[in-house]
């Protein structure tokens, strides 16, 4: 695993945890509990692809590479897209649009630190031919 991602995703993920506690002090507009436990989802998501895509970036194939950063990519959106269906299924009358209007923020957010870790670590792979 890669210990600068690990330290990138836990900062990012503490002041995104350390904001929204902070905000939604004062703030009715979003719903405290919501938003933290979405950003933990989506945190532990990003490890998991982050993951899938840098093994295969360790791989001699540069098409394995290709692959595991696009099934990476699909699975974040599919589990982020699941893990929302099942919060509206849930909350069918009470849904806080603004609480769902921020977590596709914050999947803007890891996604982009991921990728731009991965164009990095792409860079440097020795196994470019």
């Amino acid at each position: 695993m890669n210990k600068p991602f690990l330290v990138v995703l836990f900062i990012m993920t503490g002041i995104l945890l350390g904001s929204v506690y902070f905000f939604t002090q004062w703030s009715p507009l979003f719903t405290r509990h919501i938003v933290m436990l979405g950003t933990v989802i989506l945190a532990f998501i990003t490890l998991i692809t982050f993951t899938i895509a840098y093994r295969s970036s360790l791989k001699a194939n540069p098409n394995q590479f290709v692959r595991g950063v696009m099934g990476a990519t699909f699975l974040k959106f599919a589990l982020c897209v699941a893990i929302a269906g099942i919060y509206i299924y849930i909350e069918r009358k009470n849904i806080n649009k603004a609480d769902l209007y921020l977590l596709m923020l914050f999947y803007a957010i890891f996604t982009s630190a991921e990728t731009i870790i991965l164009a990095r670590l792409a860079k440097k792979n020795p196994n470019d031919a």
